[in-house]
C-alpha cells in the first residue's frame, strides 16, 4: 500500500470482505463498508467506493452518499477474473479501451491464488501500457477523470451503458 501511495495512485475502499452487499442485511452491509475503510484509514483513502461484483441498491447509495464516499464502477472488463481467459485472449481486449474508460484488473487474483500464473498478469500489463504507448490514452486517477466532466451514464455513479444493466436500483 505504500509503494502504491508513493506512486501517486488513489486508493478507494472495495469493501471488507468481498461480499454482494445487495444479500446482507442492512447492518451487516454497513459493517463491511466501515471495516472497508478502518482498513485503509493509514493511508488516506479517497472518498471512491466500489461495490463487490458492481452490486449495489440505491439505498446502499444513499448510504454511501452520506457518510462522504462517492461511488465508482468501471466501463471497461478485461475479464481478467476469469479462470477460463488466458494472457494473451486478455491482451488481445484492450483494444477496446477508449477515453474516459475506468478499467477493471484484480491484482490480488495474481497475489492470492497459487493456480494463477504471474506471467499472465506481466503480459497483460506489458500489453496495457504498449497500447496505452500506441494510443493517446494515459492512466490517470479516477480523481482526476471526473474532472474531465460529468458522469456519462447512470445516476451520479460512474458507470458505462456495459454495467449500467447489472446496477440493482432497488
Amino acid at each position: 500500500m505504500d509503494a502504491m501511495c508513493d506512486a501517486g495512485h488513489e486508493i478507494g475502499s472495495h469493501g471488507f470482505a468481498h461480499r454482494a452487499l445487495p444479500l446482507l442485511d442492512r447492518g451487516e452491509w454497513e459493517r463491511d463498508i466501515r471495516w472497508g475503510w478502518q482498513a485503509l484509514i493509514n493511508w488516506l483513502p479517497s472518498a471512491w467506493f466500489r461495490p463487490s461484483y458492481g452490486a449495489c441498491t440505491g439505498e446502499i447509495v444513499e448510504y454511501l452518499e452520506a457518510t462522504g464516499s462517492k461511488v465508482a464502477l468501471w466501463s471497461y472488463d478485461v475479464s481478467d477474473w476469469s479462470r477460463l481467459i488466458q494472457a494473451g485472449p486478455l491482451a488481445s481486449r484492450l483494444g477496446g479501451i477508449g477515453p474516459g474508460d475506468i478499467v477493471l484488473l484484480h491484482d490480488s487474483l495474481y497475489r492470492w491464488h497459487p493456480a494463477r500464473d504471474r506471467r499472465g498478469r506481466d503480459v497483460l500489463l506489458e500489453a496495457l501500457g504498449s497500447y496505452l504507448g500506441k494510443s493517446e490514452l494515459e492512466f490517470v486517477t479516477l480523481s482526476e477523470l471526473v474532472k474531465c466532466g460529468e458522469p456519462e451514464y447512470g445516476d451520479g455513479l460512474w458507470v458505462s451503458k456495459e454495467w449500467e444493466s447489472e446496477l440493482v436500483t432497488s
